[in-house]
């Protein structure tokens, strides 16, 4: 369910929303598949397609599923926000003909997540007690956690985004039949608006690439992308700031993919998300993904030590924008060299070096780091 955080008024809405609609999908329309549903294929690219021939009642059209390869499931999948009152989904299947031998099935799953779905009922679609060749006969399975009448597997997709529910058609060997579907029911629920299939990120010489992508889109007006880096040193997460915005594709059942540059340069671990966006102004977040960035420093820089003033020990930290020969020396304020505390070649990036001045009087000191390109100088305090 995608929540606008700002007012109860618009969550109450949405709830409202919910417990008054219902997914009703006949596959009449000629945009197939409709917005919130997928087709797919465990092997091969021949997937469930639209009739409009055989169909239920003589109606515009139909889901339909041919003789698939044998081990190779067809799938057909739906992606839902549900409210807490859904219960069940229905829906009507039939066969071109009911001929045994193919081992040929429909497996309805559910869940939250299209990689462990749960199995609902498995239809025997050679089942001369159950199907007549071209009549729709209608299922009826519980997704409340509780089990109807034949159905095998519970799942519980209460207020759940997302939730899924697929259609598996597959056979063991032979010439199976077509398998038909058409008239899906499920109250209390609506086909997810934008349904993001992939989201990840590539570090590159510039930064970190984002790239993402949607199976559907239904008045989507875009995705603002957000980035909070982890502070290794203290182990905690700095608050998330908006880095960009990407258009979405307003309502459309196509695959589309996005990309998004950061061209941060400062090394660090990252995370990002998506705020997707509606039209309406109602929004919902995507999972976050964590990303490690070795960026290489653009240029030569000598940081002030940290803390400063210190007693006895402080970090001073430098980056380099290349591999090379440095060094980097403490002196006290009569010019005399005191520690040396870089003398070789060092690798490009950003490197923090600890000074202890446990051994040294309280007062002020200097230290510079040399390369054949560049010297820097600052000050730091010692009270001991």
């Amino acid at each position: 369910m995608k929540l606008k955080t700002t007012a109860v008024s618009v969550l109450s809405l949405i709830i409202t929303m919910l417990l008054h609609s219902q997914v009703n999908e006949g596959f009449d329309n000629t945009t197939y598949p409709p917005p919130g549903w997928t087709v797919s294929s465990s092997g091969g690219t021949t997937v469930w397609s639209r009739l409009t021939n055989n169909t239920r009642n003589g109606s515009a059209g139909t889901a339909n599923s041919t003789n698939p390869s044998a081990g190779v499931s067809k799938y057909l999948t739906v992606a839902l926000n549900t409210s807490a009152n859904v219960l069940s989904v229905s829906y009507y299947i039939a066969v071109s003909s009911v001929t045994a031998g193919t081992g040929a099935t429909l497996v309805v799953q559910a869940g939250s997540d299209t990689n462990s779905l749960t199995t609902l009922r498995t239809i025997d679609l050679e089942d001369g007690g159950i199907f007549t060749a071209g009549t729709y006969i209608q299922f009826t399975d519980n997704i409340d956690g509780t089990l109807a009448s034949g159905q095998t597997g519970a799942a519980d997709l209460r207020s759940s985004n997302p939730a899924y529910i697929r259609w598996s058609h597959q056979k063991v060997s032979g010439s199976s039949a077509s398998c038909r579907l058409e008239d899906v029911s499920i109250p209390n629920a609506v086909a997810l608006p934008v349904e993001l299939v992939s989201f990840t990120a590539i570090p590159n010489k510039k930064g970190v690439e984002l790239q993402w992508s949607t199976a559907t889109e239904i008045n989507n007006f875009g995705f603002e992308v957000e980035r909070s880096a982890i502070d290794n040193r203290q182990l905690n997460m700095t608050n998330w700031t908006r880095i960009g915005f990407v258009d979405g594709n307003g309502t459309t059942n196509v695959r589309h993919s996005y990309t998004f540059s950061d061209n941060t340069r400062l090394g660090g671990t990252y995370l990002y998300r998506l705020k997707q966006i509606d039209r309406d102004g109602m929004f919902k977040y995507s999972s976050t993904i964590e990303i490690v960035v070795n960026q290489i420093p653009q240029e030569y820089v000598l940081y002030q030590n940290s803390p400063n003033p210190f007693n006895p020990a402080t970090s001073i930290r430098y980056q380099l924008p290349k591999s090379e020969f440095v060094t980097l020396k403490v002196y006290n304020v009569l010019g005399k060299e005191v520690a040396v505390l870089e003398n070789g070649i060092k690798s490009a990036g950003e490197r923090i070096i600890s000074f202890d001045g446990s051994l040294l009087p309280s007062g002020l000191y200097f230290y510079t780091l040399r390369s054949a390109n560049f010297t820097a100088t600052k000050k730091m305090l010692l009270i001991n």
